[in-house]
């Protein structure tokens, strides 16, 4: 392969590959360089270099340069030190901890879901990759502004729309107006829409801002202070183009000349190439039979007409029974309608360069408010997705004030109590009641949205079969089946809804340890924590009830899955150290760690012995620990850190012991016992069997189960105290509202006879003194 000749001119072989269009370097490539000839067309001639497009396949050119050790021309030489890199075998950096969890808990989903509620394609694209910030106060900022976006949307009608999805588009016309660049007319129509959408933004949030009282504007109303109005330069716009980009000629006489000439050139032209027909073939001439081709006027004409016009052959159709003929006499009037037409080019040209010097004095100034729409239309679809998903705005805690101003105030017994609205919120630095992974929810609200639109499809079609005269039984029957069907489909779907969660962890606590049965929910629990972290820090609300709170953590980092790895040779046991490493060496002590089966993957002594102490590290609150750590595991004797160190906590997914299958509930403040046995006995495995495994389970372990068994009987015991208690002071409450509404009225009464007997005392005295009166006047008579 003729790979390098330096010999040769580079001109000769970079003619085909290499376009080279207003580049002030192509000079630089005529010096005797040949680039191969097999170089295809993605090889891009930009800013005096090659941009290489698909460079994997050809690695034998770079290896053809390395083994010239030639150095090439200024302009090509970024080739060659990118192939370089290539041969060597360089690879990216590698993903930080952070940036894994990210995908371990599909953050990314996420952002593409939030980012469906965007309006602008720029919007679209920032939030897909929503930057987490730095500090808890940044955080909050961004929770202020979804708040007010959300205030907005629901006090004031409605949710805003930005109205410029193409701002990619724009921002690209602002790039080359700055650069001085003449723009097209729809670009100039985008730039116009961006002022007249900042106007109407500006005038929408500084109309609902003075009818709001509360303040909870504010974030919104700070965003959209710089924008300006622009009355003046969108005149100048829309006198210049309009709404389709078409360049106006009312008020420029150079264009509306040139395009009259143009179009009385044509018109001749059309006249003259009618009557040739006319004349030539004795047919009338239609619009169908003047047609342009390639910017020339000519006939369409069939094959047996071709030898009656005398003209050239500009083209045929692919069958060959139709030719495109310029005739002779008219080719200089085509001339001149070209001449004409390249007239209103330049017309055009020249209006809408005067327009770009225009709008570039103000380019600064756009380019904010292109900015700041951007801006607000992410913080509309924060909006939109936290309250479409029915989210909770999460109150972000300091937990270093909280440990510094609050004493503990909740002994052991506190622990076990399951129903939360017994314990004051602020114990807790984590609480999040009824909260549902994010992405599970909206696939189950998605799923039953379909099916309920195809049920409600199928009733519609089943009402039309029966509305028709004459209708066939077994389409019917048919139709009633499939009606059945999306009926349980539906049904089947209500019932497997997402099961909601409480995570409540006290102000005290480091490490949470969640136990119980595989696929019963404690993954999921795990991974629903960490993104409620992220969504609370990246400024979306959270899904769980009222109230939320929760810390602002660093980074959140992950341990979840089969960390398994063929082409490193690691096992999986291997693969989770390694990433747990990796995890210490980035933690602080205002991280949140997710570990998922810690100690599991080897033997289980050993494992439980390294998992106790990567917990206990956990738990510190320097570089290497973390402000919270939730791990789930099997081993027994993590559960049994609580009850030695009050850092840590046990937690346990609960299991239906009579329907054997996990019921999804978290239980906070006891672990979880083994259900193996269990289930075995009530599965109908001989009763020998599983007593020998009793037996064979050791003394140790069969007491700790019993422990945990009086542990969870206990709590079940305080459970049912604490209902009966509530029970009965509901019912005191209540028979002490009776109690006070019954005296109230007796009181009412008493006071109503009271009334009534001073009033029947009161009338009967007045009549008594008319008697007496009108007797002393009769006797007075007498």
């Amino acid at each position: 392969m003729d790979v390098l000749r330096p010999e040769l001119g580079i001109s000769k072989y970079m003619r085909g590959y290499v376009t080279s269009n207003s580049n002030p370097h192509h000079e630089a490539l005529a010096g005797g360089w040949n680039v191969a000839t097999s170089l295809p067309l993605s090889h891009r001639w930009s800013a005096g270099c090659i941009e290489l497009l698909n460079a994997k396949s050809h690695y034998p050119f770079f290896r053809a340069l390395k083994q010239q050790r030639l150095v090439l021309p200024h302009p090509i030489q970024p080739l060659c030190s990118y192939g370089s890199n290539l041969l060597s075998g360089s690879q990216e950096k590698e993903t930080s901890a952070a940036e894994e969890t990210l995908e371990l808990l599909e953050w990314p989903r996420v952002c593409k879901a939030v980012a469906e509620f965007a309006d602008t394609d720029l919007g679209k694209e920032r939030i897909r990759v929503l930057v987490l910030p730095d500090s808890k106060e940044d955080s909050e900022i961004l929770l202020s502004e979804t708040y007010a976006a959300v205030f907005m949307n629901t006090t004031y009608g409605g949710a805003f729309s930005c109205g410029v999805p193409q701002t990619s588009l724009i921002k690209h016309t602002l790039e080359k107006i700055r650069k001085g660049y003449v723009v097209s007319g729809l670009e100039a129509v985008a730039v116009g829409k961006v002022l007249q959408v900042s106007q109407s933004l500006k005038q929408s949030v500084d109309s609902c801002s003075r009818i709001d009282r509360s303040g909870a504007l504010q974030p919104l109303l700070r965003l959209v202070s710089p924008l300006g109005t622009y009355h003046d330069l969108i005149k100048v716009i829309e006198d210049a183009v309009d709404d389709h980009g078409f360049v106006k000629d009312e008020k420029h006489s150079e264009l509306k000349q040139a395009r009259i000439q143009e179009r009385s050139i044509e018109l001749k032209l059309r006249q003259l190439l009618r009557s040739i027909l006319q004349e030539k073939t004795g047919i009338a001439a239609s619009d169908q039979e003047v047609v342009n081709v390639d910017g020339r006027l000519c006939l369409a004409l069939s094959s047996e007409l071709w030898n009656k016009v005398s003209g050239i052959l500009l083209r045929s159709n692919p069958s060959g029974t139709i030719g495109y003929f310029e005739p002779t006499t008219v080719m200089s009037l085509n001339n001149k309608l070209n001449e004409a037409r390249a007239l209103v080019i330049q017309a055009e040209y020249n209006v809408l360069l005067g327009l770009v010097k225009k709008i570039l004095p103000f380019i600064d100034d756009i380019t904010t408010t292109l900015n700041i729409i951007v801006s607000f239309d992410v913080i509309m679809a924060r909006a939109k997705y936290s309250s479409w998903m029915g989210a909770t705005r999460p109150t972000l805690v300091n937990v270093d004030s909280m440990l510094e101003q609050w004493e503990e105030n909740t002994g052991h017994a506190a622990n076990l109590v399951d129903d939360v609205d017994q314990v004051s919120s602020h114990n807790y630095i984590v609480q999040l009641r009824s909260a549902l992974h994010p992405l599970l929810a909206q696939q189950h609200r998605e799923g039953l949205k379909e099916a309920k639109l195809g049920l409600k499809l199928k009733e519609k079609m089943l009402a039309r079969l029966h509305s028709r005269a004459v209708t066939r039984v077994d389409a019917v029957n048919e139709m009633e089946s499939s009606l059945v069907v999306a009926k349980n489909k539906v049904a089947a779907l209500e019932a497997a809804a997402p099961r909601a969660v409480n995570i409540l962890v006290k102000r005290k606590t480091r490490v949470v340890t969640i136990t119980g049965p595989n696929t019963g929910g404690k993954t999921v629990t795990m991974k629903t924590l960490g993104l409620a972290a992220l969504m609370a820090k990246a400024g979306l609300y959270v899904l769980a009830s009222e109230p939320v709170y929760m810390p602002w953590f660093d980074n959140v980092y992950a341990d979840i899955g089969d960390q398994q790895s063929l082409q490193q040779s690691l096992s999986t046991f291997s693969g989770h150290l390694l990433r747990i490493k990796r995890i210490r060496a980035e933690s602080t002590g205002h991280s949140l760690v997710l570990l998922d089966e810690v100690g599991a993957g080897t033997e289980s002594t050993q494992g439980a012995a390294l998992g106790m102490a990567l917990l206990e590290s956990l738990a510190e609150s320097d570089v290497g620990g973390s402000l919270l750590t939730v791990a789930t595991t099997h081993h027994p004797e993590l559960k049994m850190l609580k009850y030695r160190d009050n850092r840590f906590e046990n937690a346990c997914m609960e299991f239906d012991e009579h329907q054997l299958k996990p019921t999804y509930k978290l239980l906070w403040g006891i672990p979880g016992r083994s259900n193996a046995l269990i289930m075995a006995e009530r599965l109908g495995l001989p009763k020998k069997i599983v007593e020998d495994a009793h037996s064979m389970l050791g003394v140790d372990k069969a007491d700790l189960n019993q422990i945990i068994l009086d542990l969870e009987q206990t709590r079940m015991n305080f459970q049912h105290d604490v209902a009966l208690g509530a029970k009965l002071l509901s019912e005191a409450k209540c028979s002490h509202r009776k109690l006070i509404a019954a005296t109230k009225e007796l009181d009412e009464f008493s006071m109503a006879l009271q009334l009534s007997k001073i009033s029947r005392i009161s009338t009967t005295a007045a009549v008594a003194r008319s008697t007496l009166h009108r007797f002393a006047r009769e006797a007075k008579q007498k």
